[in-house]
């Protein structure tokens, strides 16, 4: 019988960084944990909560994160590539440096959140909550915008170059 992976499991990987082999960790409680120089990537992280967590150099391409809590993270240098993001909640959460290459963030919530230098290229930003966020760097080239909601972010130097921005909401 395969060992279950635990809150301790990461605990002890923190610092030292590495790779997990594919692992079913959906629904786990990682709040207010630290990790850095793990990859995630190809694991279940369905509902997982990571809810005050910093996370630096994280690799979650390519995860399958449907429901995950990230609400009040620090996230620097991760690359969420790819990955499935599908109602993720990034509210409150400060984000630097992070790539979303062609991930789906439908329905995601990153209201009152700060993202500066993030590449969205190519993702599914349909209804998006963005409010009262800080958006700073982000490129949005050919992303899908469809219906999301930005209402009162400040934004500076944002790049959207050929992005569907069918019934966006700026104010």
């Amino acid at each position: 019988m395969e060992k279950k992976v635990t809150r301790s499991d990461f605990e002890i990987l923190n610092g030292v960084g590495g790779e997990l082999t594919p692992q079913d960790i959906s629904g786990l409680d990682l709040s207010r944990i630290r990790l850095s120089g793990i990859s995630f990537h190809g694991s279940d992280l369905r509902y997982v909560n990571f809810e005050g967590s910093i996370l630096q150099s994280v690799d979650f391409h390519e995860v399958d994160m449907g429901g995950i809590n990230l609400k009040g993270t620090q996230i620097e240098n991760s690359d969420f590539s790819g990955a499935n993001l599908r109602w993720a909640r990034f509210a409150d959460a400060n984000l630097t440096n992070c790539k979303f290459v062609r991930s789906n963030l439908l329905e995601s919530n990153f209201t009152k959140s700060i993202l500066t230098n993030i590449d969205f290229s190519h993702a599914d930003l349909r209804r998006c909550l963005f409010n009262e966020s800080i958006l700073t760097g982000l490129d949005l080239s050919n992303a899908n915008l469809s219906k999301a909601n930005f209402r009162g972010t400040d934004s500076n130097e944002i790049k959207a170059d050929f992005a569907n921005t069918y019934g966006i909401i700026w104010k």
